[in-house]
């Protein structure tokens, strides 16, 4: 398509007038370009095929059951907030610390909610006449979650063959004039939350509900009465990051162990159990020790995508980014192609996104308002944040664990080509998004390819093509740069290439198909 836009702009500047033989030449283009649609009409209908006779069952994350107290590990700098929540569950004013009341704990993937859920269940749950913990997860068999309940506040075994109906009457009538405290982990859907809490009865027995969500919609709706509580679960301090990193690593607290790459770890990774867990344990199986310290950033991201734990812990964070349609997973996608430590503008985002093509107009919004809910619901599952701006204006920030995330997904789905000092050209697959940030490495990029060159000007690289690039986004040492032959460009930033001069200007002008363009902080 981008091959049949270029040249069809190209035959409408040219006019009527162009040479018979040169128009001909663009039929023969447009007779290929009608071919390959065709291929990959069929391709995509193999593919609807394949995915209707594999549908997915519910139950999109494996159902793990809640873990006993038993060799649960002591939770490291949570004393806090363990306070904090046991005081609103246990205590109330007057008569209120008989009514029911709802907590819902919110924070992104991978900031430890669930562990902080199990140990204030695990300190409570026998001061309450019944008690249960169900995760309900993205995609769920509700009859299930529900049967789960029951299972664990019932006063005997029930046979598997109920349905839903019988399972939420045979709840009632258990929980009826009972205390009980029931912790609802993964809640992803309003309607979920309707089913589960409609089936449990509201009877001022000092009951209490515990909903874990990473979305602030259902955190505010769960929550939403005059006695309930909101409690947004924040990164751990930087101390105890520590304290819990080397702890994973070595079994025990209060060791000397350090080395650069530790405090790197901490710089990025910092504040997020899930993530220090991981990496710790990934280290610990090296056998890492004061002696032996020779790890790298690059080799450790290599390695560890291949770790089990860390594989896990993926695809639990990108679920945050999976929505009903795949406008909403393109656009989290396209965030990997920002710098690190990103401040992002709303509008420029949403800007690259339509001129990109990611968002496409439905059959109620229009571009800008699917641009918007897009952004919104980015927001809602705390994907992205906003901070606060000296100069008033709306930016956000990606905590560093998803922006890694993304880029891993990014570059295996050859969504987006990434180079940094830890990551060079690698794949074998076309560049269609490159993303370029940094400050050690120089690139040349000439007659639409790329090369990774030395100080000395030299290059152990091959030449890789940017033919069909999509979008460039550089930042940092790019010269020489040309940007001839790069005819499908639709988004160029330039911003921050500070060697970018007026001599790149007649390339730029004739990037037809070029939507958006930045050269903000270029020499131009």
């Amino acid at each position: 398509m981008e091959k049949y836009l270029y040249y069809a702009h190209q035959l409408q500047e040219e006019g009527s007038q162009k040479h018979p033989v040169k128009r001909s030449s663009y039929v023969d283009v447009f007779k290929k370009v009608g071919q390959l649609m065709d291929k990959i009409n069929n391709r995509i209908g193999h593919l609807l095929s394949i995915r209707e006779q594999s549908k997915l069952a519910p139950q999109l994350v494996p159902h793990s059951p809640y873990p006993d107290s038993e060799g649960q590990p002591e939770l490291i700098g949570t004393n806090g907030p363990i306070n904090v929540l046991l005081k609103f569950l246990k205590h109330g004013e007057d008569g209120a610390v008989l009514q029911l009341k709802v907590l819902s704990m919110l924070g992104i993937g991978g900031i430890g909610k669930t562990a902080l859920a199990s140990k204030v269940y695990r300190m409570l749950r026998e001061e309450f006449q019944s008690h249960a913990f169900v995760t309900v997860s993205k995609m769920p068999d509700m009859t299930r979650v529900l049967f789960d309940i029951l299972d664990q506040i019932g006063l005997r075994k029930y046979p598997a063959s109920l349905n839903e109906n019988q399972v939420i009457t045979q709840i009632g009538q258990d929980l009826k004039d009972k205390s009980y405290l029931i912790v609802i982990d993964d809640l992803w859907d309003m309607q979920h939350w309707k089913t589960i809490k409609d089936a449990l009865p509201d009877v001022n027995c000092g009951s209490r509900l515990i909903v874990i969500t990473r979305l602030n919609n259902i955190a505010k709706t769960c929550s939403s009465g005059q006695n309930n509580l909101t409690y947004k679960v924040m990164p751990l301090a930087h101390h105890d990051s520590r304290t819990l990193f080397l702890k994973e690593i070595l079994g025990h607290e209060g060791s000397c162990l350090d080395a650069p790459v530790f405090d790197e770890i901490l710089k990025m990774f910092g504040g997020m159990p899930s993530a220090l867990k991981c990496i710790g344990s990934f280290l610990r199986n090296k056998s890492v020790t004061t002696e032996s310290q020779k790890i790298n950033m690059s080799s450790l991201y290599s390695e560890l995508e291949n770790f089990p734990s860390w594989k896990k812990l993926k695809i639990a964070l990108f679920l945050s980014c999976c929505g009903p349609s795949q406008t909403l997973e393109a656009c989290s996608l396209y965030l990997s192609t920002l710098p690190d430590n990103h401040k992002i503008e709303r509008d420029i985002l949403t800007r690259k996104w339509i001129s990109e093509g990611i968002i496409l107009k439905d059959d109620e919004l229009s571009i800008n308002g699917v641009v918007n809910n897009c952004f919104e619901e980015l927001i809602n599952r705390n994907v992205i944040q906003q901070v606060d701006n000296s100069f008033g204006e709306e930016t956000y920030e990606i905590q560093f664990l998803m922006h890694h995330i993304l880029r891993q997904i990014a570059r295996e789905r050859n969504f987006a080509t990434f180079l940094s000092e830890n990551i060079l050209i690698s794949c074998k697959e076309p560049i269609h998004r490159l993303s370029f940030h940094c400050s050690k490495l120089r690139i040349s990029i000439d007659k639409g390819d790329i090369q990774i060159i030395s100080d000395s000007g030299d290059s152990n690289q091959k030449p890789k093509s940017l033919s069909l690039a999509r979008s460039i986004t550089l930042c940092g040492y790019a010269k020489p740069v040309s940007f001839k032959l790069l005819e499908h460009l639709h988004v160029l930033d330039l911003e921050g290439c500070w060697n970018v001069d007026n001599s790149t200007l007649d390339d730029i002008c004739r990037m037809i198909l070029l939507q958006y363009l930045s050269l903000k902080k270029t020499r131009i």
